[in-house]
């Protein structure tokens, strides 16, 4: 699939929505030898606490935004975890 920078941060802004905008995605592409893509997911669980990183995709833009998807579908937000847990 061919998309712009535009539409690429808007798909990755929808799917941020989709999670309640908790943390922030980071979407790297790196060029050499191959261009290959990676996303992670960074939530901060606390307000004193340090970012926490998740991998969610590696591989073509395709295969990440895929990926983030899956991510998305199965995402439950730090106060949903947070309540289960207690």
């Amino acid at each position: 699939m061919d998309l712009t920078i535009d539409q690429l941060q808007q798909r990755l802004r929808d799917m941020h929505a989709r999670i309640g905008f908790e943390g922030r995605f980071a979407l790297t592409i790196d060029q050499m030898p191959q261009p290959k893509c990676y996303i992670t997911h960074w939530v901060k669980p606390g307000e004193w606490a340090f970012e926490k990183c998740k991998a969610v995709g590696v591989g073509s833009i395709d295969d990440c935004l895929d990926a983030l998807e899956h991510y998305v579908a199965d995402y439950r937000p730090q106060a949903a975890q947070a309540q289960t847990a207690a």
